[in-house]
């Protein structure tokens, strides 16, 4: 997404400003995809929608640069005339484009730095969470094996026994899933899942849990089919979500997981109406141990969800309205033979 970050002689604060999508229909939009420079003439149809952007309809030309190097867009600059007898000239767009490099070149620089920082952070991470991890997996084994004896010895308690070990290996899974992001490592196991079977499995898993809070959680299958994925880190994937969800609506409300097609990827989506999440988070939701509004929070959430679909050959999205909801998209590869099946 493009996000408004800096701005001078507007009638507006920066935070009125809209972000907006990279496959918009908007010329900031245009030049980010394109990585061109582009020169908005008086009496042009593209600048009207600038002047509408800007709300400034005194604005007489534009001039927008992509803020790019090594192929990499960083940004979008605008700069926008307000004398009618002025135009920019190619000679400008070439001016500003030699500054607009050095800009790009610039935060190239401090993203590597940050991301060199983020690995140093994570080989920390790593070496603490396997010593943490081991440890806790001796209480756990010895957790589990006493509700296995349980379950021999008091067959009355033999549900209880079940759910004790059942969250058991989910929470050695987590505490797995945790150790493997710190390494770098998202190992996956691949097998054939039933898109409707597989969600409502997780459903069925989380319905009385969401219920006790006062929250609905329903599915809609708009497609069915078989996908080749790791039925156990996607599971993981959602559970963070619906967690997320959770937090979003203490008063209650409603989670929908979906499941549809678009084009030549499985589309999941985990959509609540919760609080929403604010732009400025929305920025960095899927940086590691970002955390905003919970206490407890480790801030791994949403990075682990992106390192499973990432590790599925998919993406994902996230579109959110403060105090309507919030509604991630998971996108997942198809295999070519059940997109000819469908065709």
């Amino acid at each position: 997404r493009l996000v408004p970050v800096a701005a001078q002689g507007l009638p507006c604060p920066l935070e009125a400003l809209p972000s907006m999508d990279l496959r918009a229909q908007s010329i900031t939009a245009l030049v980010a995809r394109e990585k061109r420079p582009l020169l908005l003439a008086p009496g042009s149809l593209d600048l009207e929608a600038v002047r509408s952007l800007l709300r400034r309809p005194e604005i007489s030309a534009s001039l927008c640069v992509p803020l790019s190097f090594n192929h990499l867009i960083h940004g979008v600059l605008n700069l926008s005339l307000f004398d009618p007898s002025r135009t920019f000239q190619r000679s400008d767009a070439e001016l500003v484009g030699i500054l607009a490099n050095q800009a790009a070149l610039v935060l190239e620089r401090l993203r590597l730095l940050e991301q060199q920082m983020e690995q140093e952070r994570l080989v920390i991470l790593g070496r603490t969470a396997s010593t943490i991890i081991h440890d806790l997996k001796n209480p756990m084994t010895v957790i589990r094996g006493a509700a296995e004896m349980l379950q021999d010895l008091a067959p009355q308690a033999a549900e209880f026994a079940s759910m004790i070990v059942e969250q058991t290996d989910r929470l050695v899974e987590m505490l797995q899933e945790i150790l493997n992001f710190a390494r770098g490592e998202q190992r996956l196991a691949p097998q054939w899942v039933s898109a409707s079977a597989f969600l409502k499995e997780v459903a069925s898993s989380q319905a009385p849990l969401l219920q006790r809070e006062n929250i609905l959680l329903r599915t809609e299958v708009e497609w069915d089919g078989q996908v080749w994925a790791d039925p156990v880190r996607l599971r993981r994937a959602l559970l963070n979500l619906i967690s997320n969800s959770r937090d979003a609506m203490p008063q209650g409300g409603t989670i929908t997981l979906r499941s549809r097609q678009e084009g030549s990827h499985w589309v999941v989506e985990v959509e609540d109406t919760g609080k929403g999440i604010p732009p400025k988070v929305l920025e960095r939701l899927f940086e590691p141990f970002f955390t905003h509004g919970k206490e407890h929070g480790t801030g791994l959430g949403t990075t682990i969800v992106r390192s499973i679909v990432e590790a599925h050959g998919g993406s994902v999205s996230v579109q959110s309205e403060e105090g309507k909801g919030t509604c991630f998209r998971l996108f997942l590869p198809l295999p070519s033979h059940v997109l000819s099946e469908r065709g």
